[in-house]
């Protein structure tokens, strides 16, 4: 990624982030939404972090650095099953959760439900992507042109933040008789 490519996608993020935050505020604000608008506030804090590990390349730099102390103490090649299990544990993880919490939103879930579908695939993803493993990065990789599945699939990410808190912001200025 090059450093404009990381500006631009960092800031947007970030952009993201501070709608999100401003969607939390208001149920904050509202008895009937108080208890989860925390929905929204853990939502805000994952679109920061994201937005850093953008536009630091922190998440880059960690691999590269796992990558070359892999190679130097001679266990690189050997790698690769704990890499698969990391992915495979992390994916369970994130579907669990997600699962977990549209169970715990019970009949709040047509209110919460694709902020917390835009949740699950942003960590998902992020997650899957950083830990590297070959494969999975030539598939992400794989594409016509310029845009590739990686590319793509961070969009459908994107625009679920979008949807979420566009809906989330119309959501959250309706009256306590249209909560859901």
């Amino acid at each position: 990624m090059t450093d404009s490519t990381r500006l631009i996608s960092g800031t947007l993020w970030f952009v993201l982030a501070g709608f999100a935050a401003s969607v939390f505020h208001r149920e904050r604000e509202r008895p009937a939404t108080r208890g989860t608008s925390l929905v929204w506030a853990a939502f805000a804090g994952l679109l920061v972090l994201i937005a850093f590990l953008s536009l630091t390349n922190f998440g880059n730099e960690l691999v590269d650095e796992l990558r070359k102390t892999a190679r130097t103490e001679g266990w690189y090649s050997a790698r690769r099953p704990m890499q698969a299990k990391v992915v495979v544990a992390s994916t369970l993880i994130v579907v669990a959760g997600y699962a977990w919490s549209l169970i715990r939103l019970g009949s709040r879930v047509r209110r919460y439900g694709l902020v917390m579908t835009a949740f699950a695939w942003i960590a998902g993803f992020t997650a899957v992507r950083t830990i590297s493993l070959h494969q999975i990065d030539a598939v992400l990789g794989a594409g016509i042109g310029p845009l590739t599945f990686g590319k793509a699939l961070n969009a459908v990410g994107v625009l679920l933040a979008v949807s979420a808190i566009f809906l989330g912001w119309r959501g959250a200025g309706t009256s306590q008789k249209h909560v859901a």
